[in-house]
């Protein structure tokens, strides 16, 4: 138990100095938001650094068990922490309270941040402080490659314990094949790579004529595939096509499993043509463009063009649950709103920063129904499932369709909850997807240029917990519910 708790002491730690670049930049614009940001640093800061300190005498490994509480533990606490600078700043000025009037709200942005699942409760935000809204990006960065992953790559005594958090908590819930002999230098390797690709698509959204500050939010977002952007209009503000597939090259790329793109910088990239859900997840979104760009094309009279850029960019920021936007899809035809609805489910690679349910999954669940259907022919046959040309073992096929069954009730009850309380039946189902998946926009009143401030605080509660759910892939936050958890 120690360990535990100097672990989460040092995950607030952590926070407190992630929020001292949001504090500078309040700091420089002179914005009432300061006070807020830098109450909450200091409070993130010595509270963590008291409670790492008094634990650091601690004994022991962290085993298996341990690790499914700290990873739920951590997520719950990043999204209470990461929610007090928007909490205190509304606190202490009263022009930022409009933006942030309850704890709710706080803590759904937060914990919206963190899941990158981009969903806002803010109706106008290029009103809020720069401060605030670059904290609001730090906490989609963080929340990509895993707050907990990063805790791994730079907290040396985690021990043996190190993998079973990674295991707990790695993107995508894979772990890819020994990609360093030591845990904590695999958890290095995938924060290289992941910053190696933040710096690039800095570098060329700066050449696209975006400021330091919005170029650095939206690299975040992207690379995270969370979605938040530090305009109203999301993406389309910028109105530039450069910027746009700059950022569709970019959500394509977060979309795939990072190991591929450690081994390509390692001198492999043949790695992404051999690999089956490479194939299988760049072939979806090839062939959503065309389905989608096919029926919506008529609705870009004598602009073709633009109908192609909206389109790719849409189909694959939706494909890898990014959720930015540069075109109102609600006023699309309702065959590509339905296909952009089966992208939100599907997602991006396992191993990426994307959520949906993986295309690995997509891809085991028609091979195994497929085997039944052979099966129905061949009842003694032995027909292994394959993924390229591997056999995927039985228990690792039951482990899928045991996720597909708990991600099945989360959103049959999530949604009956939210029309309980008064909410229409589209406007629920597609929150909760969103919120499961962690894509962001809906459908409804949740749509791509709607947001969530509507909702109830208990809805916003609920929806907090389906995005934490969704990122942690469900099974490490409900396997804590079982008894024989707690048996020895």
């Amino acid at each position: 138990m120690t360990l535990i708790v100097h672990i989460l002491g040092f995950l607030s730690l952590s926070l407190g100095t992630f929020m001292l670049p949001s504090l500078a930049i309040s700091l420089y614009d002179q914005a009432p938001d300061s006070s807020g940001l830098a109450m909450a640093a200091t409070l993130c800061i010595l509270g963590g650094a008291a409670t790492a300190g008094l634990t650091r005498n601690h004994r022991g490994n962290l085993g298996l068990r341990d690790a499914f509480k700290v990873v739920t533990l951590a997520w719950f606490l990043a999204g209470a922490l990461g929610a007090l600078p928007y909490f205190l700043a509304a606190e202490m000025v009263p022009e930022i309270a409009k933006y942030f009037p309850r704890f709710a709200d706080c803590f759904f942005e937060s914990v919206s941040g963190f899941s990158t699942t981009g969903s806002t409760i803010l109706t106008d935000i290029e009103a809020v402080p720069r401060g605030l809204l670059f904290w609001r990006a730090t906490t989609h960065w963080l929340g990509g490659m895993g707050i907990v992953v990063l805790s791994i790559a730079i907290l040396p005594l985690l021990g043996g314990g190190g993998m079973n958090l990674f295991k707990a908590e790695a993107p995508g819930g894979i772990l890819p094949d020994k990609l360093a002999p030591r845990i904590a230098e695999t958890a290095r390797s995938m924060w290289w790579v992941y910053i190696i690709l933040t710096f690039a698509e800095v570098v060329l959204l700066l050449i696209g004529e975006m400021s330091l500050y919005d170029a650095t939010a939206h690299a975040f977002a992207t690379v995270a595939t969370g979605g938040f952007s530090t305009k109203n209009a999301s993406i389309a503000a910028f109105d530039s096509a450069f910027i746009d597939y700059t950022i569709s090259l970019f959500m394509f790329l977060a979309g795939v499993n990072f190991f591929l793109h450690y081994q390509t910088l390692h001198g492999k990239p043949k790695a992404y043509f051999k690999d089956s859900e490479f194939k299988f997840y760049a072939g979806v979104i090839g062939v959503a463009i065309i389905l989608v760009l096919s029926d919506v094309a008529h609705l870009y009279p004598g602009d073709f063009l633009r109908a192609v850029r909206d389109t790719v960019f849409t189909v694959i920021s939706i494909s890898t649950t990014t959720g930015f936007g540069t075109a109102d899809f609600e006023n699309w035809t309702e065959f590509a709103k339905f296909l952009l609805v089966v992208l939100m489910v599907m997602g991006g690679s396992a191993g990426s920063t994307a959520g949906g349910s993986k295309c690995l999954r997509v891809q085991i669940v028609f091979k195994a129904g497929y085997r039944e259907l052979k099966r129905i022919l061949h009842p003694s046959a032995i027909i292994p499932v394959r993924i390229g040309r591997r056999a995927i073992p039985d228990s690792a096929v039951a482990s899928v369709l045991g996720f597909i069954t708990c991600i099945s009730i989360l959103f049959l009850f999530s949604s009956a909850a939210l029309t309980a309380m008064g909410v229409d039946i589209l406007t629920a189902c597609t929150a909760v997807i969103a919120c499961i998946f962690n894509i962001g926009p809906g459908l409804g009143k949740v749509g791509p240029t709607e947001n969530f401030f509507f909702l109830p605080d208990l809805a916003k509660f609920i929806l907090s917990g389906c995005m934490i759910l969704g990122r942690l892939e469900v099974y490490t936050v409900l396997v804590l519910l079982i008894p024989d958890f707690y048996k020895k």
